[in-house]
């Protein structure tokens, strides 16, 4: 397993983030937004691999 796989892992098994949209979030691209409201150490292909993995919800329901 890669180290990549590795925190990716970790990331989806760690208690959930909670993140409430404003306004200003609006017509902004998901993965966009997710990078630039979790900081710094998250990229925005990682957030990508995130949401592909299934570990990215809205109200409750897997993003695809």
């Amino acid at each position: 397993m890669s180290a990549h796989s590795e925190e990716t892992r970790q990331f989806i098994e760690a208690e959930p983030t909670v993140l409430e949209a404003g306004t200003d979030a609006a017509g902004q691209r998901l993965d966009q937004w997710l990078a630039a409201s979790l900081g710094p150490d998250m990229s925005r292909s990682r957030v990508q691999m995130l949401i592909k993995q299934g570990a990215v919800t809205i109200d409750g329901k897997r993003v695809d």
